[in-house]
């Protein structure tokens, strides 16, 4: 039976590659669903088996991108969305986005073109 979860994670995980990290693992696991920057961090909307749905999330919360510092994390089922495949949505170009930085961390040329 498939289930849809909805992923919330703050912390250092905006302009560090999580968002393609997020979509490569998603593929990994076979689930459907987005994944996209809010104001507080990355959102994650997945759909398929509980037990694959439960890995994808152990696999994420547990080995994150190399430079992200993941500060909290929730997953709760939400009601069923049938999604085709799954997407990166793009950011929001007119809202403020949480980007704690390292000071001697650049930003790759695609993390910066998103947040611009």
């Amino acid at each position: 039976m498939l289930q849809t979860f909805k992923i919330l994670i703050s912390g250092q995980v905006q302009g560090v590659g999580f968002r393609p990290y997020v979509y490569t693992l998603a593929h990994q696991f076979n689930l459907k669903g987005t994944v996209s920057n809010n104001e507080e961090g990355v959102i994650i909307f997945v759909t398929g088996t509980l037990q694959k749905s439960q890995n994808f999330y152990k696999k994420l919360i547990d080995f994150p991108p190399p430079v992200s510092r993941i500060k909290s994390n929730t997953i709760q089922e939400i009601e069923y969305v049938k999604f085709e495949n799954f997407n990166i949505i793009p950011s929001e170009k007119d809202g403020y986005l949480n980007l704690p930085l390292t000071p001697d961390f650049a930003l790759c040329e695609d993390c910066k073109n998103d947040i611009e």
